[in-house]
């Protein structure tokens, strides 16, 4: 059994793993076990964009980018996501939780910053998240991307209450009046991955049973978010270092927590 005392002292130290550190880190990780059967993912053709449910994130990819890139963006952050999960509440410690995703990611070969998170003001008295999701996202997206972050959460609103993949993302995105979720929009930039990113966390005063569908009331919710863009290296000497690792980590859990969203294309 790894010693979890080290990688706590790790992570309060904000250390940078060596390659041999990484490796052992990875394979020691507690990840939280899903509940959801799994389901083998459709094949993507590197022209066509794409979408997913991947835990409690919505990740758009834009074409052009690979299938390979598509597996490594996904299986990387929901690596991230589970490990963060078994360190910290995610709905209730969301600072601390995303200090340790963005700790594992840095670690797995992302460029990443901290998350400024702000107090998000709709100016109306109730507001929708999906709405929101988009205007905290358009200043950092093309005209594209923006209309494929669209299709996306039109793509997953539009599926039944008990669809999987509604289940998915609203079980692993909400508990009760508190949430934790991201979208994202992914790119290729020579061979690497550049993700556009909103990370979102709430509390209100009712429960909340399926995100996108609610409508939340202004002076009953506290909503905070933050942007970046976060790169993927995909060098030799970046993320195929760890790529077959966290493959072997997940386990079937990718074929659990994540799922494909029709957008068409």
């Amino acid at each position: 059994m790894a010693d979890e005392s080290k990688y706590d002292k790790w992570f309060a130290q904000r250390r940078v793993l060596t390659d041999d550190e990484r490796l052992e880190f990875i394979a020691t990780r507690p990840l939280r076990q899903a509940k959801y059967p799994p389901k083998d993912r459709k094949p993507v053709s590197d022209d066509k964009p794409s979408a997913n449910v991947d835990a409690g994130s919505l990740v758009s990819f834009v074409s052009g980018v690979s299938g390979q890139a598509r597996e490594d963006t996904l299986n990387s952050t929901l690596l991230a996501q589970l490990a963060a999960d078994v360190k910290f509440k995610r709905e209730s410690d969301t600072r601390d939780w995303y200090d340790y995703y963005k700790w594992v990611l840095g670690n797995i070969f992302w460029t990443i910053q901290s998350f400024s998170f702000e107090t998000f003001g709709s100016g109306t008295k109730t507001f929708k998240m999906d709405e929101v999701i988009i205007k905290v996202l358009e200043s950092l997206l093309t005209d594209n991307e923006k209309a494929l972050l669209e299709a996306t959460i039109q793509s997953l609103k539009a599926l039944a209450d008990d669809d999987r993949r509604v289940t998915i993302f609203n079980q692993e995105s909400v508990k009760s009046t508190k949430g934790n979720f991201q979208a994202a929009v992914a790119k290729d930039d020579k061979n690497d991955v550049v993700l556009r990113i909103g990370a979102f966390y709430f509390t209100t005063n009712t429960e909340v049973t399926r995100l996108l569908w609610a409508e939340f009331t202004s002076s009953e919710t506290s909503l905070y978010k933050g942007t970046q863009e976060m790169v993927l290296n995909r060098a030799s000497s970046g993320y195929p270092q760890v790529r077959d690792q966290i493959v072997k980590k997940l386990g079937t859990r990718a074929k659990q927590f994540v799922d494909d969203l029709d957008i068409g294309g």
